[in-house]
């Protein structure tokens, strides 16, 4: 139930990380968990907050026939239906991903994972045709958002298939943290999935440490993060090698638009690390570029807004880390902080 506290205090000075703390933790949007820390935050804010991402659901959610997004889908052309305030700043925030990965995250490719599917149940490789027609249905590039908060689309009628997932549990959690600073609150965490934002210090005032768990070790942490008390946003991937096979192929289920193909089968796990907090939509979406771009296109499209990565591969069934140079300023070692007790799948003090 939100609005359970977990320790209390005196009152705190900003950035302390001493005073009245609430956290808690629920399974929302078919399982995914959403924890929530939040140093001086009144009942009202904190209870928005948590009604925030509850109401998200009925807008984001692809498996629900009424959702808005589902609706939005069954328009035979999309160009001028109005959007809600929420659902305008995920499309926004997918037109920005877009472009940030060169077309490699695309809400659109919906299309395509369709046609994959397809070839996977018949186990037949789908021929180029097929491939060119999908391709020519992902037309997120063809939109945008006016500042009426209204869907307008260049050329002909587009139906407008979307999938924000890749971006919306990040957009989720800048939303909440925004809302956490505005009220004044200066430190918190706001976690969903492999999205995380904190800001200031910790419960036990100090510096906030976000164990990335380890891919192939269920209770092992691959790295620590060490968060700076002026925030931290980063992501983790999936297990990117969940996916098919055809013909006793394996295909990765992440589908590259640019192309119709799938992702290499050898990538494992994808992460970024970004100075600031508020900036999860941005390393959700850059995840999908660890994936997609070839290793130095992604590593100029994370450092060009100022973030770090992280890449594990499986070569010959060995586990093979690559990083950018500056991601160990936000490790253990790079940071200079104790390493948390014991193995850890999400922040702790």
């Amino acid at each position: 139930m939100p609005g359970s506290a977990v320790g209390h205090a005196p009152p705190s000075s900003p950035g302390s990380g001493v005073g009245r703390w609430r956290r808690d933790s629920q399974a929302l949007y078919h399982g995914i968990p959403v924890t929530l820390a939040a140093c001086g935050c009144t009942d009202g804010v904190w209870d928005d907050a948590w009604q925030l991402l509850r109401d998200a659901d009925g807008v984001f959610n692809r498996f629900a026939a009424d959702s808005e997004i589902s609706c939005l889908a069954g328009l035979p052309n999309a160009d001028g239906a109005q959007l809600s305030p929420l659902l305008a700043l995920g499309v926004r925030a997918a037109l920005r991903a877009l472009h940030m990965t060169r077309g490699a995250a695309d809400a659109s490719v919906r299309p395509l994972v369709a046609l994959w599917r397809h070839a996977v149940a018949a186990q037949e490789w789908p021929d180029a045709a097929a491939i060119a027609h999908a391709r020519a249905e992902c037309r997120l590039a063809d939109a945008e958002v006016d500042d009426a908060d209204r869907l307008r689309v260049d050329g002909s009628a587009w139906v407008a298939d979307l999938d924000l997932g890749g971006v919306v549990k990040g957009v989720l959690v800048d939303l909440v943290a925004q809302r956490f600073a505005a009220a004044g609150v200066d430190d918190f965490l706001v976690q969903i999935g492999g999205e995380t934002t904190v800001r200031g210090l910790s419960p036990t005032g100090g510096r906030w440490r976000i164990g990335v768990q380890h891919p192939l070790v269920g209770d092992a942490v691959w790295v620590v993060l060490v968060a700076p008390v002026a925030g931290l946003s980063c992501s983790t991937s999936a297990d990117y090698r969940r996916g098919w096979t055809i013909a006793g192929v394996p295909v990765s289920h992440l589908i590259d638009p640019r192309s119709g193909l799938p992702a290499s089968a050898d990538l494992l796990t994808a992460h970024i690390a970004m100075a600031g907090w508020g900036r999860c939509g941005d390393a959700e979406a850059l995840t999908k570029a660890l994936a997609l771009l070839a290793r130095d296109e992604a590593d100029v499209a994370v450092r060009a807004v100022g973030g770090e990565w992280l890449h594990l591969d499986v070569e010959e069934d060995a586990l093979v880390e690559t990083r950018s140079y500056g991601f160990a300023a936000f490790t253990d070692a790079g940071s200079g902080a104790d390493s948390p007790a014991g193995p850890a799948a999400a922040a702790s003090a």
